[in-house]
């Protein structure tokens, strides 16, 4: 069974400009995830403050979907993306890597069962780089976990490297904990 904490969490969705947007949320916090903008954390809300810690513009966010190869600063600029298998444009075994990765413009699937269960489960293969990945968000009281899984879709070894990217709104006092 589920522990009482688990069980309040909810799952929610909505569109965001012809976005689907699927959420979490307990009684402290709410993260929103667009999965068609690769799996793209667009919110994250302290429910007790009422404060958005995701960075957007102040003239509003807008959300599209690019061509993979977009330079990331045509993206939506908003929330947080993931890095992977580069940060950086480059070439890399006959593949050019855009800048900032594969992943931030590729589309994600939803687990449903695990989302109605309390997690929230996006998978997407990249279409360059022979790698799958999984990522899982739970909600418990005030924190936030996220899971991950990559699987290399080759024989051969693949290097890679992986950034959360977050554009957060920051202010005066904030800290930032980064467990070892």
């Amino acid at each position: 069974l589920p522990d009482r904490r688990e069980r309040l969490t909810e799952n929610f969705s909505f569109d965001v400009q012809d976005f689907a947007a699927i959420g979490l949320r307990n009684d402290q916090l709410e993260i929103v995830v667009l999965p068609e903008i690769g799996a793209k954390v667009y919110s994250l809300k302290n429910l007790r403050s009422g404060r958005e810690w995701m960075w957007t513009p102040p003239e509003g966010a807008i959300f599209q979907k690019v061509p993979l190869g977009t330079p990331f600063d045509q993206s939506s600029l908003v929330g947080a993306d993931e890095c992977l298998p580069t940060i950086f444009e480059c070439e890399w075994r006959g593949r050019s890597i855009p800048s900032h990765g594969e992943a931030w413009s590729s589309a994600g699937e939803v687990d449903g069962l695990a989302w109605t269960q309390g997690r929230l489960v996006t998978r997407l293969q990249l279409p360059l780089s022979p790698f799958w990945v999984e990522r899982s968000i739970r909600l418990d009281g005030s924190k936030i976990f996220f899971d991950y899984a990559l699987r290399n879709l080759d024989f051969a070894p693949q290097e890679f490297m992986w950034a959360f990217h977050p554009l957060v709104k920051m202010e005066e006092g904030d800290r930032l904990d980064l467990p070892g």
